[in-house]
């Protein structure tokens, strides 16, 4: 579910600027989906103890139908999409994957997609572990994940998406910056294998995540 709004989201992006309007533009996208993680993980933080862990859902349900709403008046008030990027209709899926299969620059980017999935879910799986090893009542849990998750790890990512994400692309190039996320990864990493603690786990966590939703999502 978390993965298919956030391609719809960004495909929607795609239909509407074109590729000058989405260097500028994008970065600032972007921030949205940091501060509505930084209002709802603090939400949770502060929340968690007083409604408990479940009603929680409750909330993130209510959320998800605003956003659902404002999603259709930006998509109602959008520009018509020129005829010359509209995307062609196929006659089956067959089409589209021999289509996708020789294209290179496609094979590449899916198995870029793919390994940093498979990487982003392998450190959450550790976090989640640890913590709650560490935190064993349930809804102080909540509140440290909601706090981590929404209030500490987005006062990272917001200046780094704000502040260095536009000169690291103009600096290093797309490639360039994407680099950089494997490399940070690969030193938390190190980190948790040498001293195992929720500190360690929580900063490969925070590496892992604060690039993947600056860097990587905006490149």
């Amino acid at each position: 579910f978390s993965m298919l709004t956030v391609a719809l989201f960004w495909i929607f992006a795609n239909n509407v600027f074109n590729p000058r309007q989405a260097k500028r533009l994008f970065g600032l996208l972007n921030l949205g989906g940091v501060v509505g993680a930084t209002l709802g993980g603090t939400f949770a933080m502060l929340f968690a103890h007083a409604l408990l862990a479940e009603n929680l859902l409750l909330c993130a349900a209510a959320a998800m139908i605003l956003a659902i709403a404002i999603f259709w008046l930006a998509a109602r008030r959008s520009p018509p999409l020129p005829a010359a990027n509209r995307a062609k209709d196929f006659a089956d899926f067959s089409a589209l994957g021999r289509l996708a299969f020789r294209n290179q620059h496609l094979l590449s980017l899916t198995a870029l997609i793919a390994i940093t999935t498979i990487v982003g879910k392998l450190v959450e799986f550790q976090f989640f572990g640890i913590a709650k090893i560490t935190y064993t009542n349930k809804e102080d849990l909540t509140a440290f994940l909601g706090g981590f998750l929404g209030l500490y790890l987005n006062a990272v990512t917001f200046p780094v998406q704000f502040f260095l994400t536009g000169t690291v692309l103009r600096t290093l190039g797309v490639g360039g910056a994407l680099r950089l996320s494997p490399a940070a990864v690969a030193a938390g990493a190190v980190g948790v294998l040498a001293f195992p603690s929720i500190w360690t786990a929580s900063f490969l966590r925070m590496v892992e995540a604060g690039f993947r939703y600056t860097l990587n999502k905006t490149s």
